[in-house]
């Protein structure tokens, strides 16, 4: 579980299909096995002794090194940030009334952060519906599932979102 915030802009190509970008951030903190607790003491207790290595050796590359040394170890606690930029499209299911259905893909650029950073491409894609309160107007809910790729096992995830949408050109 994980709270998170974003915005996004689209432009309708045609009237049942938009192109746009989207800009999120998103926290989540997980649950340590007793193995991965074990192992936490123990990177603790490293990182206290490589700290105090640090504190005593002169600015150069090796106190460079032992720095990253000590953000990989705090990687390991347990939580993970996620900012995403990515293009998307949504296909908006033809319907009568205010609520409209649609379904949106995206491939973009994820930057995860649990102690270290690293950023790579991903992919979302999901399900939405948008009521409207105004003709300008309107609600969103959506959710989509997302798959970064990295070089040992993708970052999956999926994100439930709503919020205000408001239409500033012709729709």
């Amino acid at each position: 579980m994980g709270y998170g915030g974003g915005f996004a802009v689209e432009y309708f190509i045609v009237d049942n299909l938009s192109l746009g970008g989207s800009f999120q951030y998103n926290s989540f903190k997980f649950k340590l096995t007793d193995e991965e607790k074990a192992r936490k003491q123990e990177i603790e207790e490293e990182i206290d002794m490589l700290e105090a290595e640090i504190a005593q050796t002169p600015e150069s590359v090796y106190k460079e090194y032992l720095k990253q040394q000590v953000a990989e170890l705090k990687g390991l606690e347990g939580s993970l940030k996620i900012k995403s930029i990515t293009l998307q499209g949504k296909y908006y299911l033809p319907t009568e009334g205010k609520f409209v259905p649609y379904l949106m893909w995206g491939l973009g650029e994820y930057a995860a952060t649990n102690g270290h950073s690293e950023t790579k491409m991903g992919i979302h894609l999901g399900m939405g519906g948008e009521y409207f309160k105004t003709q300008r107007v309107g609600c969103i809910i959506e959710g989509a599932y997302h798959i970064v790729f990295t070089e040992e096992e993708s970052i999956k995830y999926f994100d439930l979102k709503a919020g205000l949408i408001f239409y500033l050109g012709g729709k």
